[in-house]
């Protein structure tokens, strides 16, 4: 009888183990994708096979993730403007839904400053709602997991884009792109399907807007 336990309990385990790598693998190939997507068209197939995913798989908040985060890079690439917030929309449906399952999480911070930025391409005077919504998410970001790149970009590039004028600019912006640049050379993602993203986009905007204004 104890052996007949024993077994089952072993067989419920492997069986368990063998779903969540069957699950990684798959999130390992399509975020292959990701990092290949250049055009709409591979963001909007990204995000439509991440939803399928979320919708599949009820406990694992990174397809939502995932899909927000390729809804709102569709939404930085719309030159017709009326198509921003509807996708924004979405992407914001979609990290409250992460957020049922992964509370608090300092990722899906980031990605809601970067849907309240790219809420304000539709119309720059959304600026003085939507440039502090952005702001504040992204240190929210940086308060819930310090040594988390994504959250000082965010909030240098912020910073950075902001006017002079209302306390933006790159003296300000680009010393915590640097504070970013420091810990992406130390971050270490939970998983391989974990957020591992921005590195390479943040070494191009500092040598494209900080020369003289990082140590």
């Amino acid at each position: 009888m104890l052996l007949l336990v024993f077994c089952a309990v072993n067989l419920a385990g492997l069986q368990a183990q063998t779903a969540a790598e069957k699950f990684t693998a798959a999130m390992e190939r399509m975020l292959l994708k990701v990092d290949e997507a250049e055009t709409a068209e591979q963001w909007q197939a990204a995000a439509n096979a991440f939803e399928r995913v979320g919708n599949a798989e009820t406990q694992q908040w990174l397809p939502w993730y995932y899909s927000a985060y390729s809804n709102i890079m569709l939404a930085f690439m719309q030159e017709d403007l009326t198509a921003i917030d509807p996708l924004l929309d979405k992407a914001d449906k979609q990290i409250a839904r992460a957020e049922t399952i992964e509370p608090d999480n300092a990722e899906l911070f980031v990605l809601k400053s970067m849907a309240a930025s790219a809420r304000i391409r539709v119309d720059f005077n959304r600026g003085m709602q939507y440039g502090p919504a952005s702001s504040g998410y992204a240190t929210r970001a940086t308060t819930l997991q310090e040594e988390n790149p994504r959250g000082w970009l965010q909030l240098g590039q912020n910073l950075l884009f902001t006017p002079e004028q209302f306390g933006g600019g790159p003296a300000r912006g680009c010393p915590l792109l640097q504070k970013s640049q420091t810990r992406f050379a130390t971050f270490k993602p939970e998983s391989t399907i974990h957020p591992n993203w921005g590195a390479e986009y943040l070494d191009g905007i500092i040598k494209e807007n900080c020369a003289g204004y990082t140590k």
